[in-house]
């Protein structure tokens, strides 16, 4: 089999694009890291081929900056990133790259979570799509084969589609994701407290099945718990030492985090952290391990402060346990974000006064307000395509939920707007609130997070 040069490219953009594990957004502070597809497929490729990454986002490379250092590179396949968020520009920059050298050109994003077939057949710039960046599938296919798992791609015209196999509550193993060929230095996000950090993936897709998330149709499965511990080991050998744990739900197997949690204590790492989960997957036991592994945040999705509206969407919690988990995160020292969700299709004035008034109660200490987004291949967008709130052919779309774009059954898209960027002013422009964060106030990368996070706050209430 012949070695080659594979390229991994997030494109540019004329903003600060999130595309990342099958969602894209706009960031709201201008918040990067290190993106999940291509990250996993650095250590899979590095296997057997040359790989370099280029992060136009976070490098601040134009169009011409980015193309100059492709053909520099001369890629014979290039691997890249794209979402609903900017496809038309990035699939514009694709032709270019085409037409600049003839590269194999491989996508991976949420626009590719529908009509597959079609994405290939309308944009011939693009040679395959990718299903799944933890698949090693991807070097059967750089070999030659064109029905590999996980992989639809073009052969002579022709469209061939490989098995599409979701995976449920197994452990796999990747080989070791190759985090200096990011721009590390250049990432930031909101929530971790060092300038520095990694981000880590310890399992994929979620077990949970909210209508309004793409992870649940992704399947779920599970990293080996010598593989994370590895991979932590080599980030702390870097000088790194903190780390986000961009898991859509960390802990959804108690079991194998319990094991994880351990290895992490016994290896005394002295890494800080930070992760997603679920109200209903923490308990005080699992708060006290996470807690002395290092975790210092944890962002929950809530969503709503209206029962019916969280049943209706599956998402299998209640108030009493919002406010159950929010305690125990006080009680061992730790942040606690929580993120709701303002618009979805049963939404009206009252239901959004109750998400208000819940999150002001709740005892988040912040709280992320967003509008609802149809995502591509979502139960959400499935609906709200059947009930006329959205048209089918809509697949432009930003999931940092700034600008919204599906009316509910009761509101205009302009009411949906008002009521989120209301939400927003009634949290963080409490006197209790501002008082609050003068005393979280630590260190100058502290102050530098808080006006970056005070900017985020009013670029989401501005669109």
């Amino acid at each position: 089999m012949r070695r080659l040069r594979v390229l991994l490219l997030n494109p540019p953009g004329d903003k600060v694009y999130i595309r990342d594990y099958y969602c894209s957004k706009v960031s709201k502070a201008n918040y990067t890291y290190e993106p999940l597809d291509l990250l996993l497929l650095s250590g899979i490729l590095s296997q057997r081929h040359e790989v370099l990454a280029i992060d136009a986002i976070a490098s601040k490379l134009t169009e011409t900056e980015c193309l100059a250092r492709i053909v520099d590179y001369k890629p014979d396949a290039t691997i890249f990133i794209t979402g609903s968020v900017s496809y038309k520009t990035d699939f514009e920059f694709l032709k270019k790259i085409k037409s600049a050298h003839n590269t194999l050109l491989i996508g991976s994003g949420d626009i590719f979570m529908e009509d597959q077939i079609k994405q290939l057949q309308e944009n011939t710039a693009i040679d395959a799509i990718l299903l799944d960046f933890t698949d090693p599938s991807i070097l059967e296919y750089l070999d030659g084969r064109y029905d590999s798992d996980n992989i639809i791609s073009r052969k002579q015209g022709q469209v061939i589609q490989g098995r599409i196999i979701r995976r449920h509550g197994e452990e796999f193993h990747i080989p070791q994701p190759r985090h200096e060929l990011f721009p590390l230095s250049r990432y930031n996000y909101p929530f971790v407290r060092e300038k520095k950090f990694a981000t880590v993936l310890t399992d994929y897709g979620c077990p949970y099945k909210c209508t309004f998330c793409i992870m649940s149709q992704i399947g779920h499965k599970m990293r080996l718990v010598e593989d994370v511990i590895q991979e932590l080991r080599g980030i702390k050998a870097q000088g790194i030492t903190e780390v986000y744990f961009d898991d859509q739900t960390f802990a959804a197997n108690k079991k194998r985090t319990f094991k994880l949690l351990e290895r992490m204590i016994e290896e005394r790492l002295d890494i800080g952290w930070c992760c997603f989960s679920r109200v209903d997957v923490l308990d005080e036991g699992l708060i006290r391990r996470m807690k002395a592994a290092g975790c210092h945040t944890i962002m929950f999705g809530v969503e709503s402060g209206n029962e019916a509206i969280l049943n209706a969407h599956n998402k299998g919690i209640t108030k009493s346990k919002v406010i159950e988990a929010f305690r125990l995160c006080r009680r061992y020292g730790i942040t606690t974000v929580a993120t709701f969700i303002i618009g979805l299709p049963e939404e009206t004035h009252e239901t959004a006064e109750e998400t208000v008034k819940f999150s002001l109660e709740s005892g988040c200490d912040y709280a992320s307000y967003n509008v609802a987004v149809p995502r591509m291949g979502t139960i959400l967008r499935e609906n709200a395509i059947r009930d006329k709130l959205i048209d089918s052919t809509v697949y432009e779309m930003d999931q940092s939920g700034s600008k919204a774009i599906l009316k509910t059954r009761g509101l205009t898209i302009s009411e949906v707007e008002r009521l989120k960027n209301q939400a927003i002013k009634r949290f963080y422009f409490r006197y209790s609130f501002l008082l609050k964060e003068l005393f979280r106030i630590k260190t100058l990368y502290d102050i530098t997070s808080r006006v970056n996070g005070f900017y985020g706050v009013m670029r989401n209430m501005l669109g």
